[in-house]
């Protein structure tokens, strides 16, 4: 070979060889690329029922709705998504639980109370989990329920959090 086809041949080689790398670095982000439909059918189906808090030797929550994990594994770029949740009274503690795992996965761990306190005038369990609070009954009879004021208080809270 000759200067002319070695030179030749080196830059194909190094054409080739951008053009394979430009192709990778761009893959990543078409498979991130969100799917609005998804994510709204995948948040459509939280609930109070999408985790447990149980108690052996220490209280603890298990998300049992497979769809939340899916939700946590797409990462803070389904953000605006669970904090629109967090207005729906049936969906506000899996989607902050969710958004902790997120964005603050060292401080998700729940404090769990029994108590007696207004307005329920019933015993129950006062649960708090990274400033979110909410009550679950101790009978069949009462549904878990939060706080309208706690409510609206986290929804501000992840407002200015992802703005900040």
């Amino acid at each position: 070979m000759n200067k002319i086809q070695l030179k030749a041949f080196f830059l194909f080689l190094l054409f080739s060889l951008l053009i394979s790398c430009s192709e990778k670095v761009n893959q990543p982000i078409n498979q991130n690329k969100i799917d609005k439909e998804e994510i709204e059918k995948l948040i459509s189906t939280l609930s109070w029922d999408s985790f447990i808090v149980y108690t052996n030797y220490a209280t603890t929550i298990e998300v049992t709705n497979k769809n939340a994990s899916i939700l946590e594994n797409k990462g803070k770029s389904i953000t605006p998504y669970l904090v629109d949740a967090l207005k729906d009274k049936e969906k506000t503690v899996i989607a902050h639980i969710i958004l902790t795992n997120i964005w603050e996965p060292e401080v998700n761990f729940i404090n769990y109370y029994y108590c007696i306190e207004d307005p329920f005038y019933e015993t129950h369990y006062q649960c708090l989990i990274n400033n979110l609070k909410w009550y679950m009954p101790t009978s069949e009879n009462y549904s878990r329920q939060i706080d309208e004021y706690d409510q609206n208080r986290i929804f501000e809270y992840w407002v200015k959090r992802i703005n900040s």
